[in-house]
């Protein structure tokens, strides 16, 4: 756990990730990808495994980007027909 932890530290010190994107979680003593009973064993569950997910929260759209996004709906369901927009 303490590797996780300062995995997350440093990326919110050194790459600006905002802390409530991040979670710290130990996995390698109850999920191990070897046995713990050889050196080498150990070294693999010794790891750091990230998880990147995207953002769920909605964006804000601006006025500008809307009533960009209403014009080209306008046009693509125009072509659609075979007419032009104007």
């Amino acid at each position: 756990m303490a590797r996780a932890t300062n995995v997350v530290r440093f990326l919110q010190e050194k790459a600006s990730v905002p802390a409530d994107r991040l979670v710290a979680s130990g996995y390698g003593e109850y999920q191990p990808i070897a046995s713990n009973r050889t050196a080498a064993g150990r070294a693999k569950n010794r790891r750091i495994e990230l998880l990147l997910t995207p953002s769920l929260a909605p964006r804000r759209i601006s006025k500008a980007a809307l009533k960009d996004r209403h014009g080209s709906e306008k046009k693509h369901a125009a072509a659609k027909q075979g007419k032009r927009h104007r």
